[in-house]
């Protein structure tokens, strides 16, 4: 694979802003699914054929046509592993979280930990992308973001764990740090997406999610789980490979390779609040208050926190 240097100073492109707005919407509907599939298929068997099922109908279009094929080889190989590898990591800290979240009550504060990727996305877009900050907006942006999930995590839960650390560390401690780890991942991959492979003709999304596929499928293997495969199981299989898996990821890759980084990682700050909204109708979880209020200020301070992004790139330009 040939190394190809990075655009990042090319304008953005707002067809390619549009389409990370598109995965923004799509994601707001990813956790609540993926939690109904994972209770009846198991933490990993559902993963394994989620990711199977997205990734292989993505990649045979590229594999049977010349031109896609050659520039899929001609993707700079740090994109490739070095991209691949967080993309990995991301779903396994993922849908880790949502499989062994204790309870769907606990799935929402491991869905608020996960979205602190937007305002992390940014901090990491200051050294990794060249974006330059205004700290007085910045700062503060990220601590309300942050002190929304210390209020959704100041709850029984916790209480609990520092009550009986032992029973309940499992339990508490495991979801919230595969969640904190997917977000950090997703955040790296957002920008370094950008950074080594933003001169790309094509993304290797399908075969990110191939790997990850194999990944679960490899643990699937080790430790093996009772499945139900039922009608509802079936259809949300193909809703979440098709629409929050394969268009979505591929969609964000694009964004993030081609789009406006800060406006797009700035709209994706709603996902927290829309992921609760559709889990309280998809799964019958009636949020707390402290779970909303959690994630009005995610949100708020995720916003500030894009007011303080500008872009270095088109500052350095301006005369």
């Amino acid at each position: 694979m040939a190394k190809m240097g990075s655009t990042s100073a090319a304008a953005p492109s707002w067809r390619a802003t549009l389409l990370g707005v598109l995965a923004v919407v799509l994601w707001g509907t990813a956790i609540a699914c993926s939690r109904s599939l994972s209770e009846k298929l198991g933490t990993l068997t559902a993963p394994t054929v989620l990711f199977a099922v997205g990734g292989a109908p993505g990649l045979l279009p590229v594999l049977l046509d010349g031109g896609r094929r050659r520039a899929l080889v001609r993707l700079p190989w740090r994109y490739v592993l070095g991209c691949g590898a967080l993309f990995v990591v991301y779903m396994v800290g993922l849908y880790g979280a949502i499989g062994l979240a204790a309870d769907r009550q606990q799935l929402l504060l491991v869905t608020l930990i996960n979205y602190l990727w937007p305002g992390l996305t940014l901090l990491l877009s200051l050294p990794l992308c060249g974006q330059r900050p205004v700290w007085a907006l910045l700062a503060p942006g990220l601590a309300f973001a942050f002190a929304g999930v210390a209020l959704a995590l100041a709850g029984p839960e916790w209480r609990a764990l520092l009550a009986a650390p032992t029973a309940l560390g499992r339990a508490v401690l495991v979801p919230w740090g595969l969640a904190l780890l997917a977000a950090v991942a997703w955040a790296l991959y957002s920008n370094l997406s950008r950074r080594w492979g933003g001169g790309a003709e094509a993304g290797a999304v399908p075969l990110f999610l191939l790997a990850s596929a194999a990944v679960f499928g490899v643990a699937r293997y080790y430790y093996p789980e009772d499945s139900v495969w039922t009608r509802e199981a079936w259809g949300e299989i193909a809703f979440i490979a098709v629409f929050p898996t394969l268009l979505a990821y591929s969609f964000w890759d694009i964004a993030m390779r081609r789009g406006h980084l800060p406006l797009i990682a700035a709209l994706a700050n709603a996902i927290p609040l829309l992921s609760i909204g559709v889990a309280y109708l998809y799964l019958g979880v009636k949020p707390a208050t402290t779970v909303w209020t959690a994630g009005a200020l995610i949100v708020l301070g995720s916003a500030m926190a894009r007011a303080g992004v500008v872009d270095g790139i088109a500052a350095r330009a301006q005369p």
